[in-house]
C-alpha cells in the first residue's frame, strides 16, 4: 500500500508526526518516527493526506471524504461540505487562525472553521489545485496544474 501524506504538530515541546495512506491507513509517531501506531480509521478508502494544526488533525481523500479529529487520531468525526461533496480532496491546510482550508481535485476550496465538522466552500474557484500555503498577511496561494494563484482571504466569501 502507498504513503500519501506526511504532518506533524508539536505538542508540549515533544513533535508528534502523522501519516496516511491507502485503504483508510492512518499512523501515530510519538518517537521521531521509530516506531508507528495504527490509528482506528473512519474509512476504508485512500486518503491522500493528513494535515496537523494545533488542536485538529484533518485526513482528507479520495470521493470528497473529510474526517477531523480533536484527539490526535484517537477518534474521527466526518467533514459535510457544502456544494459538490464526492470530488477527491487533494490538500488541504491549517491556519494560522487554527481553521483549515482544503481544496477538490476539480478546484472547489472549502474553509473549516475551528471545532465545526460543516465546511463551507469559497466563491473562488482554483481548478486542478493540488497544494495550499498560508502567506505572512493571512491570504492564499494555491498552486497546480494551472498554475500558481493568489487568494484574499478577506474579498473571499464563504457560501452556504
Amino acid at each position: 500500500y502507498h504513503y500519501y501524506g506526511i504532518d506533524k504538530v508539536r505538542l508540549e515541546g515533544k513533535e508528534v508526526l502523522f501519516v496516511a495512506g491507502e485503504v483508510g491507513l492512518l499512523m501515530r509517531s510519538t518517537d521521531g518516527a521509530k516506531s508507528w501506531e495504527m490509528l482506528p480509521s473512519p474509512y476504508e478508502g485512500t486518503f491522500f493526506g493528513i494535515a496537523a494544526g494545533s488542536n485538529a488533525l484533518l485526513a482528507f481523500g479520495l470521493g470528497g471524504e473529510a474526517y477531523l479529529s480533536d484527539d490526535l487520531g484517537d477518534s474521527w468525526q466526518p467533514v459535510e461540505k457544502s456544494g459538490v461533496n464526492n470530488q477527491a480532496v487533494s490538500g488541504a491546510l491549517p491556519l494560522s487562525d487554527g481553521n483549515f482550508v482544503m481544496s477538490t481535485n476539480n478546484g472547489i476550496l472549502y474553509r473549516l472553521k475551528k471545532a465545526d465538522t460543516k465546511a463551507s466552500r469559497l466563491s473562488v474557484k482554483v481548478p486542478g489545485s493540488m497544494a495550499i500555503a498560508e502567506t505572512g498577511d493571512g491570504n492564499l496561494v494555491v498552486a497546480g496544474v494551472m498554475g500558481i494563484k493568489r487568494i484574499s482571504m478577506t474579498d473571499n466569501k464563504s457560501e452556504q
